[in-house]
């Protein structure tokens, strides 16, 4: 991996507010240092999409606040005092600097938490009210209202000039180029693990939501503990078939399963008495409640969470499979139906409306409603993901790209998208799935036996995808495969777009793949 002179530049350009922002927030500078690391390492694999698709700063500052609240779990050590290394020159300019620092820190600790995180994305971080508005998932006004309280709480004059001045005190070691693409490149294949080390940090992090939104005690959910024969998945999605539950790394037999989603580091299924049942790869399991056979299961690896409809008429739920408890309810309506989830963000149809629910904030969760685009008027959301928005106006399939006003057509009743934003699945009329690219609204090869046919598809949390195709020999197989026409050599020297194809006989169920027509 290499990184381009833009993303040297950028990291250059960025990095110091990355640290400060990390210090201030309560990371000592050493382990500041290495969570900066990180968090550029994230992005960096990403960094075409990124910066010719989304505000980038908005981006690099999510991923900041997700290391320091996973590295706040993992190690909850008091505030740093120090954030001088010994043997700096210690001046009266800078002792004044520190005395200042302190001062605000001070404060910053007496408010609460989504006020504390404004202030310093704001005046540490160097973003702008719209931005930090975005990162928080509030309106652009109640961010204002937060930053006026602060001022008034931290009584040290104008925040911006003051937060610069104490933000002088923190050293801030040089960006090392080297350290940030060794570390995007230790990153495996596959993002999302099946381990407990992620288990035990999303255990931490979803603490902190637990304690502010007061929610349900916690039921004893656990069940009998599935047998699982340790084998590779050889394809990129969990699936069933026959009373087999196919994990990301073992094999258990399940009589019957009617949903699937994936969770990243564990499955949700539904079963034959409708249970949402969560299990991991080592065959934990634990029942979370029941769903509406109409519902949609949806899934949100990045946090923990997962959505549901409750049966007659219950309300719409977000589970934590960490605390194993609902920590959101939403009373239904007549025509509330699920959507999906974008990093932290549950989105939702109710009322005539597409809302969204926000979860990065330690306060309650914010819910709000979502804008239509300028030009589709009567649309409504069909997926969002990276903050690309697939629609259905009139019956008419559009993807909308953050901060471009053009959308793109494409064809289908219904679909989801990549995580990454760049493709989606579609199915026609008859239930058969299509790729397309969001940016063009070009259709993307099968790249598998031309004599076969697609019947279902979902998309890899790596971005390829895996096609069941009807083999017509009475038989079906499972086909991974990447989207895109060319052909990364060095993964695939062979020159092929896919991986040998799986025979599996009957028709099997694939995780997260977009509904039927008649489910649409």
């Amino acid at each position: 991996m290499r990184a381009d002179p833009d993303f040297t530049a950028y990291l250059a350009a960025r990095w110091a507010p990355a640290v400060r922002v990390l210090v201030m927030l309560g990371v000592r500078p050493a382990r500041a240092d290495d969570l900066a690391v990180a968090a550029f390492a994230r992005i960096l694999p990403d960094w075409d999409r990124l910066r010719r698709e989304v505000d980038v700063d908005v981006e690099l500052a999510r991923t900041v606040l997700d290391a320091w609240v996973r590295d706040r779990g993992v190690a909850r050590a008091e505030r740093a005092r120090e954030p001088v290394p010994a043997g700096r020159l210690l001046t009266r300019e800078l002792e004044e600097q520190l005395a200042l620092l302190e001062r605000i820190t001070d404060g910053l600790d007496r408010l609460d938490e989504s006020t504390r995180v404004a202030v310093v994305l704001r005046h540490l971080g160097e973003l702008d009210l719209a931005q930090v508005a975005e990162v928080l998932g509030e309106p652009p006004a109640e961010v204002g209202r937060r930053l006026a309280a602060a001022t008034e709480a931290l009584d040290v004059g104008p925040l911006d000039p003051a937060c610069h001045e104490a933000g002088a005190a923190i050293e801030v070691p040089a960006p090392s180029v080297e350290r940030v693409l060794a570390r995007a490149g230790a990153v495996r294949r596959r993002r999302w693990l099946a381990s407990g080390a992620v288990a035990a940090v999303l255990v931490l992090v979803t603490g902190v939501t637990y304690a502010v939104t007061r929610p349900e005690p916690v039921p004893q959910t656990t069940l009998e503990a599935l047998d699982v024969t340790s084998v590779e998945n050889p394809v990129g999605v969990v699936w069933w078939l026959d009373g087999t539950l196919h994990l990301d790394h073992g094999t258990a037999r399940v009589p019957e399963v009617t949903k699937l989603a994936d969770g990243g580091f564990g499955v949700a299924y539904v079963d034959g008495d409708g249970a949402v049942v969560w299990v991991t790869d080592d065959g934990t399991r634990e029942r979370f409640g029941t769903i509406d056979p109409d519902s949609a299961l949806v899934a949100a690896p990045q946090v923990g969470k997962l959505a549901w409809l409750e049966p007659d008429g219950g309300d719409l739920v977000v589970y934590s499979v960490v605390t194993k408890n609902a920590i959101a309810r939403v009373p239904r309506t007549a025509d509330t139906e699920l959507i999906g989830w974008d990093r932290d963000r549950l989105y939702f149809r109710q009322d005539g409306l597409d809302q969204q629910m926000s979860f990065l904030s330690v306060d309650e969760p914010a819910t709000s409603s979502v804008p239509r685009p300028e030009g589709l008027p009567s649309s409504h959301l069909v997926d969002v993901a990276s903050g690309v928005e697939l629609r259905d106006q009139d019956d008419q399939l559009t993807t909308t790209l953050p901060f471009f006003s053009v959308t793109v057509t494409i064809p289908g009743v219904g679909g989801a998208l990549s995580s990454d934003g760049d493709w989606a699945l579609t199915r026609d009329a008859d239930g058969v799935p299509s790729a397309y690219d969001v940016r063009d609204g070009s259709l993307q090869g099968l790249w598998f036996d031309p004599a076969w046919s697609a019947v279902d598809a979902s998309f890899t949390h790596d971005g390829r995808i895996v096609w069941v195709a009807d083999q017509h020999n009475g038989s079906y197989a499972l086909v991974d495969c990447q989207v895109r026409e060319e052909v990364n050599l060095a993964l695939h020297p062979d020159g092929e777009h896919c991986l040998p194809p799986l025979d599996v006989g009957a028709l099997p169920l694939l995780a997260d793949a977009p509904p039927a027509p008649d489910t649409v």
